[in-house]
């Protein structure tokens, strides 16, 4: 049985450095982690890959309040969901040891941004003017010079292509392009797909050599036929010519557009209904170009131009300096692509049961896929452009506390699932039918049964009810309880759990897109006992079970999966969140009740659900204050169990707050559970002095990391983003001497 008082002596020989809650490192690392307790089991193998979030180029977490010069920084308290893709590789190859190898992922948009990061304008005096440097808005980074940039920090995918013997690896995100990197060097290889085989999130007049991407962080790999698949989405954004000129407008004058929009948000404080303070947000983002006016040899003469000539001229076709009429807007569009390592996607445009396009309300996170049918969702993820762009200035407390009050809304309560036949996707078609199926709760993963007999499907979810992961703690937040946030906790996703979570298993006719069956299990646990609740779901999070998105085996039939619950704390329950889900409709737990428990909190536990009967029969509750992190499930050299959905070990990613030499500390920890019998606690920790994290996502395990011996597909970086310079209208010689200076050298 787990013995806590021994990890804290190994902990102590360690003596790691003190650390808060929202730390992280963006240094290189190739370490041997330490055993602090217990021992690393002989028959554990290969390696374990974890994406993350670390910082942006100019700091790791956490944010400082204060730039180097002494100005405020405003990336302080932005989403620590938000940053740049820091790869881990736990690897388990050598018998009693554990090395650690990790390493800051670079695709090309790392470079833009790293040239232009604080204090490196004086290289480009102009751009610091054009408010051209990426900034953390929302949960997204964007420049308005240059466009998105791709923050692959999301979740890892192995594939193969037809001659491949060993796994590549695809470092994801849902708004950008999967990259390829080097499982070895965990350098970044290649993007998947060209820009222009994708559809752009925004209208193509906006002159961003950076494309709004809009995909999924869980494309769908098959490992039988080798198909990667993935979708792409747009969302319908009507761009009146009016409307362009807020970006040009932000670009010349934001410092006085965010002191103008400071003073009015103040006066419409009084405003009595959200819908009227939404009203006047709108109006004033329309209209901004007109008290903040633009250069007329730039941009107004370019307009006033374009409209006198286009219809005279050009007619039905708005073509002016090579730009067609859908320029100018965005469809609601999704389309699917299939990858398989050839020189290029086969892309079909999806359409419903009427022929019509789809329409994606939130995010497109999860995709899974069977022997016969391709399945994506609209998942309980509030990630789209209108949340994205919805405040230009994020770092102002008045202007965000304002907009975020009047024009959030809480995601939907349950979950739109696709699903398309894969015979359908042919080369005779441009288009393909989903069907679809709305599920209640909602959720943001799930997972399919390769095995689909007779076209029926068994999909898996994990339900995230009333747990908001598109939200964060503000600095200007507080806690339910009445008291200020705690320190170091502003930028911590809110996921204030506001009902008991769920796991979820749905039996469904492919064919006709009719549910079958559904069963839905939640467990409070015993709260009369907090030592040992017994297992719970309060707070479902990520999963994982033997072979999840295998490069070679396919899971024909899904028998153990094991959850992170993540129970319910004090510091993430915010008065917004609860004001905002307190009328959950799907509410199972009164909203009073979760309130008392988060104050009085509910431990992290590890849970496994026998898939087949349905019941959590094995969990391991972590002492108060331990939170997981990301988990894996970690093959044996040699199977010793019959039943192989627990014949291994669980690799879980720990950060524990507890006290060393009188002072408190968030220990980074690496426990290893027996995946047959989670209850007698871990069978080694591991750490060390420099491993430091702080929002490690998805992961994966492989059982090699060696390269395979050719690389058939690569897409040149040069050419990819030529594309886009080719195509822009306004400083078009400035961007290009920009991509030649500071991107370029970097590739091909």
């Amino acid at each position: 049985m787990f013995q806590l008082k021994i990890l804290q002596k190994g902990r102590a020989e360690l003596n790691p450095p003190v650390r808060p809650l929202i730390s992280s490192t963006r240094d290189p690392l190739d370490i041997e982690l330490k055993t602090i307790y217990g021992e690393i089991p002989a028959d554990i193998s290969g390696h374990v890959f974890i994406n993350s979030s670390s910082g942006s180029v100019n700091s790791a977490y956490p944010y400082p309040k204060k730039n180097p010069d002494g100005t405020d920084n405003k990336e302080f308290a932005s989403p620590i969901l938000l940053g740049g893709g820091f790869v881990m590789r736990y690897d388990f190859d050598q018998e009693g040891k554990v090395m650690l190898k990790a390493r800051l992922l670079k695709p090309p948009a790392y470079y833009a941004d790293e040239a232009l990061k604080y204090g490196s304008y004086k290289k480009y005096p102009k751009w610091e003017q054009s408010f051209s440097a990426f900034k953390n808005l929302g949960i997204t980074r964007m420049s308005f010079w240059l466009g998105c940039s791709d923050l692959l920090s999301t979740a890892i995918t192995p594939i193969r292509y037809g001659n491949d013997t060993k796994d590549r690896l695809v470092a994801t995100t849902d708004v950008g392009r999967p990259y390829e990197i080097d499982p070895n060097t965990l350098e970044v290889k290649t993007a998947i797909g060209y820009i222009k085989e994708y559809s752009n999130g925004v209208p193509g007049i906006v002159p961003w050599p950076f494309p709004v991407l809009q995909t999924t962080a869980h494309p769908a790999f098959d490992p039988v036929t080798k198909e990667l698949f993935s979708v792409n989405y747009t969302k319908s954004t009507k761009l009146q010519l009016k409307e362009s000129n807020l970006w040009p407008s932000l670009h010349l004058h934001h410092h006085a557009i965010e002191k103008d929009l400071e003073q009015k948000v103040k006066a419409w404080k009084t405003l009595d209904s959200k819908t009227e303070a939404r009203e006047k947000l709108n109006e004033y983002f329309q209209n901004v170009h007109k008290d903040f006016p633009t250069h007329e040899s730039k941009f107004k003469r370019f307009f006033r131009k374009l409209k006198h000539k286009v219809v005279k001229i050009f007619g039905d076709i708005l073509t002016v300096l090579g730009i067609p009429k859908n320029e100018f807007s965005v469809k609601d569009e999704v389309y699917v692509h299939c990858f398989d390592g050839s020189k290029s996607l086969k892309t079909w445009r999806l359409v419903d049961e009427k022929g019509e396009n789809l329409k994606i309300t939130q995010c497109c996170h999860q995709t899974t896929v069977s022997e016969d049918y391709f399945v994506f969702i609209n998942a309980a993820f509030k990630l789209s452009l209108d949340v994205m762009f919805n405040n230009p200035f994020p770092h102002n407390e008045e202007i965000d506390n304002f907009i975020r009050k009047h024009t959030t809304l809480p995601q939907e309560p349950f979950t739109d699932v696709y699903i398309v036949a894969r015979k359908d996707l042919n080369s005779s078609s441009k288009t393909a039918v989903a069907k679809r199926i709305r599920l209640e709760p909602e959720f943001i993963h799930c997972y399919l049964n390769y095995k689909n007999p007779g076209g029926k499907l068994t999909l898996y979810g994990a339900s995230n009810s009333a747990a908001c992961l598109a939200e964060w703690v503000r600095p200007f937040d507080k806690l339910v309880s009445g008291s200020e946030i705690e320190p170091n906790t502003a930028g911590i996703i809110s996921a204030g759990v506001m009902d008991i979570g769920r796991i979820s298993k749905y039996e469904i006719d492919a064919e006709k897109g009719n549910l079958l069956s559904e069963l839905i299990l939640d467990a409070p646990g015993n709260l009369d006992n907090p030592e040992d609740l017994g297992a719970h779901t309060w707070g479902v999070g990520i999963y994982t079970f033997r072979d999840i998105i295998s490069g070679s085996i396919p899971s024909n039939e899904i028998t153990d999966i094991y959850f992170q619950c993540y129970g319910l704390e004090p510091r993430r329950l915010t008065e917004f969140i609860y004001e905002l889900y307190k009328d959950y409709p799907n509410r199972k737990v009164p909203a009073e009740k979760v309130k008392e428990l988060s104050e009085e909190g509910v431990p992290h536990q590890l849970v496994r659900l026998n898939a087949q009967s349905f019941e959590l029969e094995d969990y391991f509750q972590f002492p108060k204050g331990y939170e997981i992190r990301s988990l894996q499930f970690t093959n044996r050299k040699t199977s010793t169990n019959p039943r192989a959905g627990i014949d291994g070990y669980i690799t879980v990613l720990m950060i524990n707050e507890d006290e060393l030499n009188g002072e408190k500390n968030f220990f980074r920890e690496v426990w290893i559970f027996d995946a047959a019998n989670l209850k007698d606690g871990p069978k080694a920790v591991l750490s060390h002095p420099d491993l430091n994290f702080a929002f490690t996502l998805h992961s994966v395990w492989t059982n090699s990391i060696e390269s395979n011996a050719s690389d058939p597909y690569h897409v040149s970086v040069k050419d990819d983003y030529q594309y886009m310079i080719d195509k822009i209208w306004l400083d078009k010689h400035i961007i290009q001497d920009f991509f030649n200076k500071e991107i370029y050298p970097h590739f091909d």
